[in-house]
């Protein structure tokens, strides 16, 4: 299966001029915010349904969060 690379500092962008904490973007994927934090900080990958929740939530299309 080929890895997403979700462009984390768009994300990171995103959930701050939300006003948005970690915390509620975990909640919100119904992951703890150690996970949470570890994958926003690109040190693990956001799951593909995952990715589909965050774009879901800020009504974005996938080329959003997947270009340069």
């Amino acid at each position: 299966m080929k890895e997403l690379l979700l462009n984390r500092w768009k994300l990171l962008m995103l959930r701050k001029e939300n006003k948005l904490t970690q915390e509620e973007m975990a909640k919100s994927l119904g992951i703890t915010s150690v996970s949470y934090r570890s994958k926003e900080n690109g040190k693990k990958q956001f799951t593909e349904n995952e990715i589909v929740k965050i774009l879901n939530m800020f009504k974005k299309e996938a080329n959003y969060f997947f270009s340069k």
